[in-house]
């Protein structure tokens, strides 16, 4: 696994942990979204602040279980939340390719979830705009 260092002006918090860097397969990089990106998370109700984001917008089910591994247990797939990095903002976030991931935790298996994908890990999003709760857009997902 390649992993890219932190970059000038980023502070430890905002590190990818130890922990993380198995949901990626091949090289991770640092990148920082600019005013005017636009990124999608799909979740239950509550789910608009986690961690893992991506740049393409899943147009069905399968876009969110196969190609960033997500597992049906993990997640409802009840809302498409969407968050625009607002004007003077900037948002600091790793990128990479999503690892395969087991189809459950619950029930063993020697079948996996694909990934591929590109997805992003956004540590504090939250704390990187603190407009973030007002700003992000949350909509039934229509599967």
């Amino acid at each position: 696994m390649d992993k890219a260092s932190l970059p000038n002006g980023w502070s430890n918090d905002l590190d990818i942990p130890v922990k993380e860097i198995g949901n990626f397969t091949g090289k991770i990089e640092p990148l920082e979204l600019k005013q005017g990106d636009l990124i999608y998370r799909v979740s239950h109700a509550n789910g608009s602040s986690g961690t893992y984001w991506t740049r393409t917008k899943p147009n069905k089910l399968d876009d969110v279980v196969g190609g960033t591994s997500v597992q049906p247990e993990w997640n409802n797939f009840q809302y498409l939340f969407e968050y625009t990095v607002p004007q003077g903002k900037s948002i600091k976030t790793w990128v990479g390719k999503t690892a395969r991931q087991p189809v459950s935790e619950i029930i063993p298996s020697n079948y996996h979830l694909p990934g591929g994908d590109e997805q992003l890990y956004i540590p504090f999003i939250k704390d990187q705009d603190p407009s973030f709760v007002n700003q992000v857009i949350k909509s039934d997902a229509k599967w």
